[in-house]
């Protein structure tokens, strides 16, 4: 309890009694006289925003009065019975409430703080000019209570708590007094609390009345002893938590070991904290050897229930030392993130995030193939369910909304996965992957429009995902090849694309290759150097292929020749491509000439300024 306290101090005079001889201008006497009144209060605040004005702290904070936890208290009151002693009272005061949530649906939290301090003291003062020591003594009692209560539909918890004290300190300080009757000042305090913990109590609806952690506390300057009513020393900061994937899962060995996959769960699903209270030397509490209530509270949105699977409420409590907590979705499919705190007696022992999926809402599409119109069923798309706050979900499309007739006459519907299916991977891996066949006896069209995937959830309700359009080719029969650009210059890149398709005109399918082995690809310019090797093994990808090239130095007009060996035959009507560039300079040569008739053109322009300045001169 020592501190220093700033204050700044108005003295009004409402006697005229013993005058001083230290006077203003005006005659007014600057020290306090007998029968003066004196109000103080705490300067901290004004110090420290007139201080930060000068810095880049980041902290200034306008100057406000508030509740101050310091003995010295908030406000001060001096009676002077003499010029040099006065009677004190001081006093503290605080008044807090609120609450949020709707009692209706998430939940309603009411909170409401109480704190008062109150105090009698003597003052002595010494010092003959402006500059005034004083020192003396001061009694004082001090209370604060504190109650939450959560209400969700006929379940109401209320937690409440309260504290008593009494303390004695001594104080000395020292004022210098600006003008007649108003001084600035600073005190030290150092000083003896005792304090009466009543514990907390936690009232629930159709619940037992719950009482834990009662205690005294002693303050002697900066050394505190604590006598706890009951037995073991609890220790919140050496006490565990994790989260866990069930009710039985092991003893929690630190705050941060939480099991896999289990910061999470599916819709529906539990997460569990488990609790494990150890003392100031972290060993294990039985739950016999010392009082104290545990408790854990949730975000709104979740409920949370001590010792069950059954939650009900926002708030959940018990005196077990060793226990689990499991929280759920407040309201069915609705999915919930937000954070698990465990505290003991009021105490934070830790504070958790987590999240719990709601049911499908959307259904997303991706990555469509090009499959081989081959009657072979393979992967052809990926796809991902989102529940309504975008959490990817983890659970399969049932499978394609019915097909059409004319849908049916190029692809028929397959199977869908979703590969793998726990969390931890999700994260990796959120997506998954649809099937179909492309029929080999489709010849007229290669695209099937308008195909949708659909989600059935329990209720029979349907989900589907926006029209897409999915794409069958053949192997590759025919190929054209083109550059980028019509010219480049040295050091540029230059990209080939080559684009393939098959006997009926539509794009080859995803994966069909360049060529085997023994008949290898030609693919060359001159002053074009490939970065990476064109193989008979690369493949196509939504029809077409793109290379890389550095363009090399020497000017000139050259052609880029494709010749795909594999499919230049007599049974086909291909041939080797050719796809034309240039290669030049950006700057070109500049002769003397040019350089002469520059010069010659910057003096006649000098000399037209020249006259047209002589004959504004000569006007003037």
């Amino acid at each position: 309890m020592k501190k220093i306290i700033l204050t700044v101090a108005a003295v009004f005079a409402l006697t005229f009694a013993n005058a001083q001889d230290i006077k203003s201008s005006k005659g007014e006497n600057y020290l306090p006289e007998a029968g003066d009144w004196a109000i103080g209060f705490n300067a901290d605040g004004l110090f420290k925003y007139a201080g930060n004005m000068f810095s880049q702290a980041g902290n200034n904070d306008a100057p406000s009065v508030g509740f101050q936890n310091e003995s010295g208290g908030t406000f001060v009151a001096k009676k002077f019975t003499t010029d040099k002693s006065a009677n004190r009272v001081m006093a503290n005061f605080k008044v807090n409430s609120g609450s949020s949530g709707d009692a209706a649906t998430t939940g309603e939290d009411k909170n409401t703080n109480f704190a008062l301090k109150v105090g009698l003291g003597k003052e002595w003062r010494r010092g003959k000019t402006r500059l005034q020591g004083f020192y003396g003594a001061d009694l004082y009692l001090n209370f604060e209570s504190d109650s939450q209560t959560n209400t969700l539909l006929t379940n109401v918890t209320t937690v409440s708590s309260s504290i008593f004290g009494l303390g004695a300190q001594g104080f000395l300080g020292a004022e210098y007094f600006l003008f007649p009757k108003i001084s600035i000042g600073a005190q030290y305090t150092y000083g003896l609390d005792i304090n009466v913990n009543g514990g907390t109590k936690i009232e629930q609806t159709g619940q037992a009345t719950v009482e834990s952690g009662k205690s005294t506390t002693i303050n002697l300057g900066t050394i505190s002893v604590k006598a706890t009513c009951g037995s073991g020393g609890l220790s919140a900061a050496d006490s565990n938590v994790k989260l866990t994937s069930s009710a039985s899962s092991g003893t929690a060995t630190s705050t941060n070991n939480d099991d896999v996959d289990f910061l999470y769960a599916g819709n529906a699903g539990t997460i569990y904290a488990r609790v494990d209270l150890r003392d100031i030397n972290a060993i294990a509490l039985a739950n016999s050897s010392a009082s104290g209530l545990l408790t854990a509270e949730v975000t709104s949105g979740a409920l949370v229930a001590a010792g069950s699977a059954t939650a009900t409420t926002t708030l959940a409590s018990t005196t077990t030392k060793a226990t689990y907590f499991a929280v759920t979705q407040a309201t069915a499919d609705v999915p919930w993130s937000g954070t698990i705190t465990i505290k003991l007696d009021g105490v934070v022992v830790a504070t958790k995030s987590a999240k719990i999926y709601g049911a499908p809402a959307t259904v997303e599409v991706s990555g469509l193939d090009i499959r081989q119109s081959s009657g072979v069923s393979g992967q052809g798309g990926d796809y991902l369910l989102k529940d309504s706050a975008g959490n990817a979900v983890e659970v399969a499309v049932t499978g394609f909304v019915t097909l059409t007739d004319a849908q049916s006459k190029i692809i028929s519907a397959g199977t869908s996965s979703r590969t793998p299916s726990n969390t931890a991977a999700r994260a990796a891996t959120p997506k998954g992957q649809f099937d179909y066949t492309c029929l080999a006896t489709n010849t007229t069209s290669s695209v099937a429009t308008g195909v949708k995937l659909r989600y059935v959830n329990s209720a029979l309700v349907t989900i589907t995902s926006a029209a897409f359009d999915i794409t069958c080719g053949g192997a590759v029969y025919t190929y054209t090849a083109s550059l980028d650009k019509a010219s480049y210059v040295p050091g540029d890149v230059a990209t080939l694309t080559i684009q393939a398709k098959d006997a009926y005109g539509n794009k080859a399918y995803d994966g069909d290759t360049l060529g085997v082995a023994g008949s290898i690809p030609s693919i060359s310019g001159s002053n074009m150097t490939a970065v990476t090797t064109p193989t008979y093994a690369d493949t196509f990808l939504n029809g077409s292929k793109e290379y890389k090239f550095i363009v090399g130095s020497t000017e000139g007009s050259y052609n880029m020749v494709v010749d795909l060996a594999e499919f230049n035959s007599s049974s086909k009507p291909q041939a080797a491509v050719v796809a034309p560039y240039k290669i030049a300079l950006t700057t070109a040569a500049v002769s003397n000439a040019d350089v002469l008739k520059s010069i010659v053109a910057l003096i006649a322009s000098i000399n037209k300024q020249i006259q047209a300045l002589q004959k504004l001169i000569l006007k003037r």
